[in-house]
């Protein structure tokens, strides 16, 4: 018997079950207090992008360079914010979860 394993993938398009862009601006406003303006949170942001995939270490070294902020209380930031990240969920997103989730579950894999 071969060693058969059962892939479950959902592609998020941004604004499809998160909303990004709220995100992203409590993101932004969060470090405003440590001295980070609006115009360097999205410099930054963009360039801590690599091939489409952020990179807090690269947009935190950024920071630390321009404004000299401690790497620790940056991380406590993003992890707040990650701790709440339910919140930006679409009121849709769980009820469409769990209907996927059960029809998955219910799914017989045949060779």
């Amino acid at each position: 018997m071969k060693n058969k394993r059962n892939i479950k993938i959902f592609f998020d398009f941004d604004h499809t079950l998160f909303n990004t862009n709220n995100f992203i601006t409590v993101f932004q406003q969060s470090f405003e207090n440590l001295g980070v303006d609006e115009q360097l949170f999205f410099e930054a942001f963009s360039r801590s992008k690599k091939e489409k995939v952020y990179h807090p270490e690269i947009h935190f070294s950024l920071f630390k360079k321009e404004r000299n902020i401690s790497l620790i209380e940056m991380e406590n930031k993003l992890n707040a914010i990650l701790e709440e990240s339910y919140t930006f969920l679409y009121p849709d997103t769980v009820p469409f979860l769990k209907k996927w989730r059960l029809l998955l579950q219910k799914q017989i894999i045949l060779d």
